[in-house]
Order: structure tokens, then sequence, then C-alpha cells
């Protein structure tokens, strides 16, 4: 550990903390230190350990050994209370919004600002939310519904809410996942306002190219434990990502040749009016199609539209070269059409439901014996 005048430079240091669940060690003998007033990165792969180690800092997990110290001071046992009290706080990748609350409601949703009488002031809560919106340059109504939003703008509620907080330590899990190149750029701007402010930034992301343009350090962890800190400055994307896997590449994303096969959908003029307009393509086997756009360009509308979600009204799908009408979800299906929704939460599971319920949902009648589940 280090001693205390070096301390007194790090806003957050973890040693050696450990967390094992039934049968799984997630983090292994783990030691970072986060320099005050900088933008620390986070960075590892999937099931690197990231996500424990920032639920463990944020008090929703407890370690099962090793010690946190904010600001030089060792925590006792971290609660998300407590986090809260010590200044820190997470914009975490999964969306934790009420949605038929409005804007400003949920930026201040727990810490309600009251009138002298008692009352919620809500032009004082709408009169602060449009205030801190406009750091983003977004054109929002702090009185819309949040259920009425875009995810991209459902994500930028969530940054507004915890700017409105006065905390030391913010911890942003993949907050560009979802945003325009437009809206990067504006997030990285509040970061560097923060960062002159004196806030101090865990930044975890997939997105390399991102590091040099806002990171001052990085920590790496691969498979719980952890690999190495260095200055972003003195590392190629290559150096990181070589830290990251373990080994040697030689490209990130290689070409692989694949054959193609038979066209197997193609859409010929397809529009839903106000959604889509005179969309044509084709799909053959063994094809990965990509559709590129920004944040309203209709990507993820056109992808319900082939599922049958919100139909075609006009246009021709052939799918194996049969033109068929898809005027349903359930068309869609047994046509060997499926649809991985962009808001998992709300539109691609049934969240009180078991996990064999949700697995197997989609293919009951596969396992249906006289009506009764086998």
């Amino acid at each position: 550990m280090a001693d205390d005048d070096t301390m007194k430079d790090y806003i957050l240091e973890v040693k050696d903390i450990c967390k094992e669940f039934p049968g799984v060690a997630a983090l292994k003998n783990v030691s970072i230190q986060v320099k005050r007033g900088t933008v620390h990165a986070l960075l590892g792969e999937n099931g690197a350990g990231k996500s424990t180690l920032i639920k463990i800092i944020s008090g929703v997990y407890c370690q099962t050994s090793g010690q946190i110290f904010v600001n030089g001071k060792k925590t006792g046992k971290m609660t998300p209370k407590t986090a809260m009290d010590l200044k820190i706080a997470v914009i975490h990748q999964e969306l934790n919004l009420v949605p038929q609350m409005s804007v400003a409601e949920n930026v201040f949703v727990g810490r309600e600002i009251t009138t002298s009488a008692g009352t919620v002031d809500y032009r004082e809560m709408e009169r602060r939310t449009e205030d801190i919106l406009k750091q983003f340059h977004m054109h929002m109504d702090p009185r819309e519904k949040v259920c009425e939003l875009s995810i991209a703008n459902q994500q930028i509620v969530e940054i507004a809410k915890i700017l409105s907080l006065d905390t030391d330590l913010i911890i942003m899990d993949e907050p560009t996942d979802v945003l325009t190149d437009n809206e990067i750029t504006q997030l990285f701007g509040i970061i560097q306002n923060l960062k002159k402010n004196g806030k101090t930034i865990i930044y975890i992301t997939h997105r390399l190219d991102e590091l040099k343009q806002i990171c001052d350090e990085f920590t790496v962890l691969r498979d719980g434990q952890f690999i190495q800190t260095g200055r972003i400055i003195a590392y190629t994307v290559d150096d990181i990502v070589r830290l990251m896997v373990g080994r040697e590449l030689e490209e990130q994303f290689p070409y692989i040749r694949q054959e193609v096969g038979e066209e197997v959908l193609r859409l010929e003029n397809c529009s839903r009016k106000g959604v889509v307009k005179n969309i044509s393509f084709s799909v053959k086997k063994g094809e990965v199609v990509g559709f590129a756009g920004l944040v309203g360009a209709g990507r993820s509308e056109l992808a319900r539209c082939i599922f049958g979600v919100d139909p075609f009204e006009q246009g021709k799908v052939y799918v194996e070269g049969e033109a068929i009408e898809i005027g349903s979800v359930k068309k869609a299906i047994e046509k060997g059409i499926y649809y991985t929704t962009e808001n998992r939460k709300k539109d691609g599971i049934f969240q009180h439901g078991a996990v064999d319920f949700n697995m197997t949902i989609s293919c009951l009648d596969d396992i249906l014996t006289g009506n009764v589940i086998g």
C-alpha cells in the first residue's frame, strides 16, 4: 500500500480485491489506483471482471476479501448509500429509468425539489433539468415521458441524472454505446469540463479508438486478474489489445472468406408510411448484411417491419424465392425469420418470468403435450 502522502494523489484505491460466486472466482487479487482529476479507462474483454469490480466499488456487491480506500481513507462495508455518501456515482450500461415518469422527474428521482409548502416543485425541477441538458446542446422537453424517448436520448437522461448530483468520482459504463458521433463529441466535451472542475471519471468502453481522445490512464483486467496500468499516451491500440487478450494478434478483424449460397431474403420497394420508404435489398445464405445510419435513420424500424411487428404497407417480400406477405410476427417465425430487439429489457424478455420460461416461449408448440407443457 502506498504511504499517506502518495495516497492523497488518489481518489480511489482498491487493494487485493477478490470476489467469489458459487463455483466461480470473478476477481482475483485485483489492485488499481485512480488519480484525482483524471479519466481512467477500465478495459478488458467480456467476462474480464470489469462489471463485478464496478459493482463492488459502488456497493452493489460486497467483496470476498480486499480493501477499498476513498480519498486515502479505508472504507467499511460498501453499500449503494455508502458510495453515494462518498460522492461516487455510476452511469450503468443498463438503463435505470422510470419509463412513465418525465425526464425531469427521472433526473431528480428520490431527491425531489419541494416548495415551502412541502409539495413537489415540478417547475424548478424542469428548469434545472433544462439547464443540465443545455450542456449537451440537446433540445429535449424536461416534461416528456422517458418511455417516449429513443434509447440514445434515454442514455442522455441517465447522464443528466448523474450531473445533477454532487459527485467527485463518476463511473461511466459504456456511455457511448448507443450515441451518435455528434452526441459522443458532446459527451467528451462534458467529460473535459468535469475534469476541469476536479471530477474524476472511470471510463469503461470497448471502443478503443476513444481512448486517446478522452482518457489519461488505463487499467486492463483479464480473466478476473489485474494485468497492467499505464498512461494512454505511451501505448498503441495494438499494445492495449495485446494486453486484453493475452496474445499477439496479427489482425484485429481478420477477413474470413465465406462462400455465399442462394438468395434467402429479398425486399422490393417496401414501404411503411412515416417509417421506411422504397427499401430494396437481398441477402444470400452465408452473408452478413449490415445497415448503417444515425439514430432515427430507420434501421430498427426496418427490422420491425421485416419481422412483422409493424408490417410493410407496400412492396414485395421474397423468402427463398417465394413471394410472401409478412403480416404478423407469427408469420415471420413460420418462415424462419427471427429478431433480436434493440431494447432487450423492454421488448426482448419477460422480466418477471423464469429463465426456462423465456427460453421456451417461442417454441411452445414443440414442447406442448395435450396443451400442457411436458
